[in-house]
């Protein structure tokens, strides 16, 4: 644009010397063309101008923009930086809660293995103590046995004693009399005797001695002739509330080992009368010989829930949760674990 102002200055400042030299009509050619070239000089400068404003009002408007975006933007990254800050302090936070939380699980693991720990010493112990307490109601029992032994014996021995002195009434043995001394009456003149006075004397026949019989009685045989017929009445004594008399009698089933099957029915059935008897403790020994001696038979399962529901009565609930959930582990597909769940349930 300069250049051409140079141009139109430099055709203005030589116009004299072009008058001279060139003819009027000349002249007024080249005014009308410096007309022309100032008009469109200056169309140039206006339309230049005008673009210019055009082009900072263009760029005024995207700088406004471009002010405006960065401010959403500024604003946006304040915001990510609050957020980013609330959700370090809330790391920080939930942190040293979970650190809290897992030393409190810690704990409350340590002090729930001290009580199993505990509660299994005590299981232990009470187990020794039944134990013992089952030896010597054993031995109170076997000496009875022995006394009720003994009194039949001289039982025997006196209907025995009986029986031969019968026998030698009847064979025509009796007593026999034997005459004393004479006594002698004097009197005046005539001596007389005096009545005899005898004496009878019982002579008691001594027992002739008899060989022993001794009537062996094969085991086979007394198993096949009582073995069930034992188990149905010490079940009718079981139904009829009478538990002390049932235990007795599935005790001497249990010590015959008539087979396997009457013996272990005869051992639950004796923590059965137990657990009836509300004496749960010993009830938990006698399950325990089903579990200990027979851990493949049906039974041993309800013998295991049987003796988690005792320690339940007990008030030993950890234990009886304990056990509770043994018996849906090792047995989840039985009646007993749907049993032993609904009573963690609760």
């Amino acid at each position: 644009m300069k250049k051409k102002i140079l141009t139109t200055a430099l055709c203005l400042a030589m116009l004299p010397l072009f008058t001279q030299c060139a003819s009027q009509q000349e002249v007024q050619t080249l005014q009308y063309q410096l007309r022309l070239m100032n008009k469109k000089l200056e169309d140039v400068k206006n339309d230049t101008n005008t673009q210019i404003q055009q082009r900072q009002a263009v760029s005024s408007s995207q700088m406004g923009q471009l002010e405006q975006e960065v401010m959403v933007l500024k604003n946006q990254l304040e915001e990510t930086n609050e957020i980013n800050r609330r959700l370090k302090e809330h790391n920080n936070t939930l942190s040293s809660t979970t650190q809290q939380e897992s030393l409190k699980r810690e704990q409350a693991i340590r002090e729930l293995q001290q009580g199993q720990d505990l509660k299994e010493e005590r299981l232990v112990a009470l187990n020794k103590k039944l134990a013992e307490q089952d030896k010597n109601l054993k031995a109170i029992q076997q000496a009875r046995l022995r006394d009720a032994e003994t009194r039949a014996k001289n039982a025997t021995a006196a209907a025995q004693t009986a029986k031969n002195k019968s026998k030698a009434l009847s064979s025509g043995k009796v007593p026999f009399i034997k005459a004393t001394k004479k006594k002698i009456i004097r009197t005046t003149g005539v001596t007389k005797k005096a009545p005899v006075k005898s004496t009878v004397q019982k002579v008691t026949p001594q027992p002739t001695p008899q060989p022993k019989t001794v009537v062996k009685v094969s085991k086979a045989q007394n198993t096949v002739a009582t073995g069930a017929e034992l188990l149905s009445q010490a079940q009718k004594e079981f139904d009829s509330k009478k538990y002390s008399a049932a235990y007795t009698s599935y005790e001497n089933i249990a010590r015959e080992r008539y087979n396997e099957e009457t013996t272990i029915k005869a051992l639950y059935m004796m923590g059965e009368s137990r657990f009836q008897q509300k004496e749960y403790d010993a009830a938990v020994v006698k399950y325990q010989d089903v579990i200990r001696k027979y851990p493949n038979n049906p039974l041993s399962i309800s013998a295991l829930l049987r003796q988690a529901t005792s320690f339940d009565l007990l008030k030993e609930k950890e234990t009886a949760q304990m056990l509770f959930k043994k018996v849906i582990e090792k047995y989840p597909n039985s009646p007993e674990a749907k049993t032993a769940q609904k009573q963690l349930d609760k």
